[in-house]
């Protein structure tokens, strides 16, 4: 589209002078000579948005880490702690930062990298996962033994969360955990065995948001902790 507006002030041009001379390509070249160069000049000197994208990665960590908390709080005690509107800011803050590391990638031209926009797509989808799953976790209503399980899991993973570990631990750990699971005595009645099957469900879940986690790249200098 703007590459179509550009062809058409061109030829506007060239239209309105009535004749097409060598003279007149040529004033066309050098506009847009100097309208590309002067996109360049701004664009080097564009104000970078990284601070702010990095304090956005914070404050999405922070969210995503309390939230698994909470998740391991209700499988321990039947007490749900997260509420509609934590869920509904953390999946906004995580739009809003997306939004902002896609406007660094437009504004700088000649940075090849998109780590902030990569990693934000991925703690997208990784949210849109938890969202999914946290039904799912409220209908498990026993205090079977397999809840203790994941909980002991996700609060080794959120006492992890700023190290930049990516999948592929998490994902090991979790094959332990499912060997736990096998080991535990069958379920006594139906209550518990659709309890069981919601947890395996649980597990599956977040064998698949490890794995989104493997595709992220990490620059080590732009982890926030490390």
């Amino acid at each position: 589209m703007k590459g179509f507006v550009t062809s058409s002030v061109i030829i506007l041009h060239i239209y309105t002078s009535g004749s097409l001379t060598i003279q007149g390509v040529f004033n066309e070249v050098a506009l847009v000579v100097i309208g590309i160069g002067s996109a360049l000049v701004v664009n080097v000197y564009m104000p970078s948005l990284e601070r702010k994208l990095t304090l956005k990665q914070v404050e999405v960590e922070n969210k995503l880490q309390h939230i698994l908390i909470e998740i391991a709080e209700y499988l321990r005690t039947n007490k749900k702690l997260w509420t509609e509107r934590e869920i509904t800011e953390t999946v906004q803050l995580i739009k809003e930062a997306k939004s902002i590391a896609f406007r660094e990638v437009e504004n700088n031209f000649f940075r090849k990298e998109d780590y902030y926009y990569h990693y934000f797509t991925i703690r997208e989808k990784q949210m849109d996962l938890l969202v999914r799953m946290l039904p799912t976790l409220e209908q498990v209503h026993p205090m079977i033994e397999q809840r203790y399980i994941i909980a002991d899991f996700l609060d080794y993973v959120a006492s992890y969360f700023y190290t930049g570990r990516m999948g592929q631990p998490y994902l090991e750990k979790l094959k332990r955990v499912e060997e736990d699971f096998r080991k535990v005595a069958p379920p006594e009645n139906w209550e518990m065995f659709e309890a069981r099957a919601h947890l395996l469900m649980i597990v599956r879940e977040l064998e698949y948001y490890f794995s989104i986690m493997n595709k992220l790249k990490l620059d080590q200098k732009k982890l926030v902790f490390n």
